[in-house]
């Protein structure tokens, strides 16, 4: 979830911008004077405004193909080794205290921080 949140959709978004405005630059004022230095497949007429935005959104479908794809064949290695990762359950997958030296909330109520230790 914090994966798709972080990368996932602001990818998308940014995706979906670069196809549009490849798409709208029909001629050499909107990237400035060179738009080979931004699209070098568009140097010389090679390739249509409309085309290039084409080949942008198909590069953006192909990439989502394969996170789905890497995402799907992740998910099936941990269910097969799920067993011997001791992955059963999901009692203390998230659980801090296994690596980390955790306070409880016990201790913090008996020695709370004062005002002066904190502005150290």
């Amino acid at each position: 979830d914090l994966v798709l949140n972080l990368h996932g959709i602001p990818g998308m978004i940014g995706a979906i911008g670069g196809a549009v405005s490849a798409a709208a630059e029909d001629g050499d004022t909107l990237y400035g004077s060179d738009i080979a230095s931004v699209f070098p497949a568009r140097a010389n007429g090679g390739r249509s405004a409309s085309k290039q935005g084409a080949m942008q959104a198909a590069c953006m479908f192909t990439t989502l193909g394969i996170s789905i794809a890497g995402g799907l064949l992740v998910g099936l290695l941990l269910r097969l080794a799920g067993d011997s990762l001791d992955f059963k359950g999901n009692d203390g997958i998230f659980e801090d205290s296994k690596y980390w030296e955790i306070e409880n909330e016990e201790d913090e109520e008996a020695h709370p921080m004062t005002a002066k230790e904190g502005a150290q």
